[in-house]
């Protein structure tokens, strides 16, 4: 079974093709609260099946994972057939974390696509139906308040009743004035449960336009549009420092419309005031 709502998912798949800047691009507008880490792998040849495996099999034991996406884009027979090697389905069907396989086209079928969690036609698929978008989030909160809101008014409603079926007994024994206290108290309550409803539902509205906005301001291609780039090591970890690469290794830039591959080959001091 698939995590309703993945905070991290690994994806495997070359870090070349189309499919990956795909997928990247499909989860950052829909779910930007979601961790991608990728595990760049051979997609084809006589090789591809092999390293597949291992890419399987380091993420899932990683224990970073909520969920993995292991996928390419179209091709023929040829090309896609790492996918119906006999050791890669046994990875797939072995893996503990959850998986999504997304090979080729919507028309194309692997042995892949029938042992993982779930198939989906293509890579971009993969990434809708991997996580809620915002939107779905935001809708669903909105139905959770909505329920409460009917259920404090079925409670409120019971109050009623209990004060009236109260008011009733007392009615035959207490004089006037008992039975105006007991009117004066079920207006009183009903007002208070009234007041306690709107509060609570303008604390969850405010604390979900509060989370929108900061779902926004913390979106990864929202930062790439504004013309910065993110440098990652060749296995998709975020690089923080020049002093974590050596001198003469290979790193990618992500920006907002596609990766550079990038080395390094000196490393210039900052001035700090």
């Amino acid at each position: 079974q698939l995590p309703k709502i993945p905070q991290t998912i690994g994806l495997i798949t070359s870090k070349t093709g189309a499919a990956v800047q795909d997928m990247i691009n499909v989860l950052g507008r829909r779910a930007p609260y979601v961790n991608l880490i990728l595990r760049p792998t051979l997609v084809q040849g006589d090789t591809a099946a092999a390293d597949i495996v291992n890419a399987i099999q380091e993420m899932d034991t990683s224990g970073e994972l909520d969920l993995i996406i292991i996928g390419r884009g179209g091709g023929s027979l040829e090309d896609l057939w790492p996918f119906n090697e006999e050791k890669v389905a046994y990875a797939i069907f072995n893996c503990q974390t959850p998986t999504i396989s997304a090979v080729g086209h919507e028309t194309d079928i692997t042995i892949a696509d029938l042992v993982a969690d779930l198939r989906a036609p293509t890579p971009s698929a993969a990434a809708e139906l991997a996580a809620p978008s915002i939107e779905e989030l935001t809708q669903a909160l909105i139905a959770i308040d909505e329920k409460i809101a009917i259920l404090l008014e079925h409670k409120l409603e019971y109050y009623w009743q209990n004060m009236d079926h109260i008011q009733d007994r007392f009615s035959l024994q207490r004089p006037d004035t008992l039975i105006k206290g007991i009117k004066n108290l079920n207006t009183h309550l009903s007002v208070m449960m009234k007041q306690s409803i709107l509060m609570k539902l303008q604390l969850q509205f405010g604390q979900l336009e509060k989370l929108q906005a900061e779902l926004s301001v913390l979106n990864p291609k929202s930062i790439l549009d504004r013309g910065y780039a993110i440098a990652t090591t060749e296995s998709g970890q975020i690089i923080h420092s020049p002093d974590e690469l050596k001198m003469g290794e290979m790193f990618n830039l992500q920006l907002a419309k596609g990766i550079l591959a990038a080395c390094k080959e000196k490393k210039t001091k900052t001035n700090k005031k």
